[in-house]
């Protein structure tokens, strides 16, 4: 004869799912009443257990309205600096269009000294190259 096993899948990590979980308990506790097995309260405190699920699910809730306003923020924040999708250096009105034009005539006003632009919060680097030869055939 086989043996029986099994497995009840319980995943606090998926919050939805798991309030769903716990709210499903205390509306069939609810139904059974005296019935149900956690009444005496010596188990589970289902009072407890109920207001617990319903803080979580409060607070679940704040947050989602909290990360969807931060997303939002967000996204406004992206579209000012000018690195929303679809957005380049040629998109008039963001701060990176302005930032390069800035750079550009900062560039221009100190073309003999570039690190004059330093104070102003660019990153200057000032390389000397080579002089490139004739290469050599090996």
């Amino acid at each position: 004869m086989s043996r029986r096993t099994t497995h009840v899948k319980v995943n606090p990590n998926l919050s939805k799912s798991f309030l769903e979980l716990c709210e499903a308990i205390i509306a069939r506790h609810n139904q059974l009443g005296a019935a149900s097995p956690f009444a005496d309260g010596s188990i589970i405190n289902m009072t407890d257990y109920t207001d617990r699920a319903t803080r979580a699910r409060q607070k679940r809730e704040e947050a989602l309205e909290l990360y969807a306003a931060a997303e939002a923020a967000m996204y406004e924040s992206r579209q000012l600096i000018g690195a929303t999708p679809g957005q380049t250096v040629l998109t008039e009105g963001t701060l990176y269009n302005q930032t390069i034009n800035a750079k550009k005539i900062l560039l221009v006003l100190n073309r003999q000294n570039p690190e004059a632009l330093s104070p102003w919060g660019f990153d200057v680097v000032v390389r000397m190259a080579k002089k490139g030869g004739p290469k050599k055939k090996g």
